[in-house]
């Protein structure tokens, strides 16, 4: 009897020391996720037998406008209506990952979960949500340089590169509009040459407005940029008090928005502009990105401008080489240049000495179109040094 109460004593001594060794255990393991959670960008949840979240807790909460450590209720993170079918399926074995998005006082975020069965309390799911919005902006802006180095890599010309370079970074950043603006040196303003815009959307009336309006330096967005010389940014350009467009903007739902500027070294050549259907906190990173974007692209446009000068040399030279007199040659001159500039139409003016008038002696046209009414109308007009495009030539 007495070894049995002895053997009594030891087995419970040991018992209570596993006991306090497991309870141990699970106090770190505890204080680990705890700190986890406490210091990392996560968020702990489970959901009930509905598949809907019931309460979580996290740091990460703070991304998606939850201030508290820890919630009740439903959150932006709970899994698409789509997957509860899976996730309460009684076969489901595996973990499910899956991404959520939103927006927070004008701030993106992104969360990768991981969602798995509770098979200590089988009606209820555990996930573990961990902040990548860090990881996902980064992999835009890689995915839009990318997009845009390749337009410019194909381009053949600067003008086909316009739409593309819109949409590559339209597409890439899901931004729903863009638009290019040159510079008019000699109005001293800035005119719309291309737009983009999401095909899904009808834009009409901002569309129209971009279209018919110009900007003097520090007017408007572009006009800010143009005379700033660096990328802007307008959270809502419905509330913008230097926005003309600010009216149609807001009636088809544009508000976020940013520019920035195309530069031939510290000359300013054009503006890009872009706007989201969501008002949108500057994103530092991204304008940095775009400034860069801005002198690669004039490295691109100065590039392409010795190409064609080069192109328009090479041409006019090899017509003079062949050449047995120079009147027989306008024609075939006003084609090289035409052809190598991508222009639609060229005319050559002769001044007659006796009147110091000018006329059109020759034209010429591209293949892929007529322009009759155009050379008829010129051929028949007489230019005084001064009046229209040939004329002011003639002036300077």
């Amino acid at each position: 009897m007495a070894s049995y109460h002895l053997f009594a004593i030891w087995a419970t001594a040991i018992l209570a020391r596993q006991i306090k060794s497991a309870d141990a255990a699970v106090r770190a393991k505890s204080q680990m996720l705890s700190g986890i959670l406490r210091n990392m960008p996560a968020v702990a949840f489970h959901l009930g037998e509905d598949g809907y979240m019931k309460e979580s807790v996290g740091k990460g909460l703070n991304r998606i406008g939850i201030t508290s450590f820890d919630s009740f209720g439903r959150n932006a993170l709970e899994p698409a209506l789509e997957m509860h079918e899976k996730i309460l399926s009684p076969d489901w074995q595996e973990p499910i990952f899956y991404e959520s998005s939103g927006l927070y006082r004008g701030k993106p975020w992104w969360f990768l979960n991981c969602l798995i069965p509770d098979h200590v309390h089988r009606k209820n799911l555990i996930g573990f949500g961990l902040d990548i919005t860090h990881l996902k902006q980064a992999e835009r802006r890689l995915a839009t340089h990318n997009a845009v180095t390749s337009v410019l890599v194909e381009a053949a010309s600067i003008s086909g590169a316009h739409k593309q370079i819109l949409q590559a970074i339209c597409q890439n950043l899901h931004w729903t509009f863009g638009a290019i603006w040159e510079t008019d040196l000699q109005s001293n303003v800035l005119r719309c040459s291309d737009i983009w815009h999401d095909p899904s959307l009808s834009l009409d009336a901002f569309i129209a407005q971009t279209h018919g309006l110009t900007f003097g330096p520090g007017v408007g967005l572009p006009g800010r940029v143009w005379k700033q010389g660096e990328p802007a940014w307008i959270v809502d350009v419905a509330q913008d008090t230097n926005f003309p467009r600010a009216s149609a903007a807001n009636s088809e739902g544009l508000h976020g928005g940013f520019a920035f500027p195309v530069q031939l070294g510290s000359q300013v050549v054009s503006v890009m502009e872009f706007f989201s259907r969501e008002a949108m906190e500057p994103d530092q990173e991204l304008l940095n990105m775009f400034m860069a974007f801005g002198k690669q692209l004039g490295q691109f446009i100065e590039r392409k401008h010795k190409e064609r000068r080069l192109a328009v040399h090479n041409a006019v030279a090899n017509v003079l080489v062949e050449a047995e007199t120079l009147t027989k040659t306008n024609s075939q001159i006003l084609e090289a240049i035409g052809t190598a500039l991508h222009w639609e139409i060229g005319l050559l003016w002769e001044v007659e000495a006796s009147t110091e008038t000018m006329r059109c002696t020759e034209t010429w046209h591209s293949p892929s179109g007529t322009r009759e009414d155009l050379m008829s109308q010129a051929s028949t007009l007489s230019l005084n040094s001064g009046v229209g495009l040939a004329g002011q030539a003639l002036k300077k």
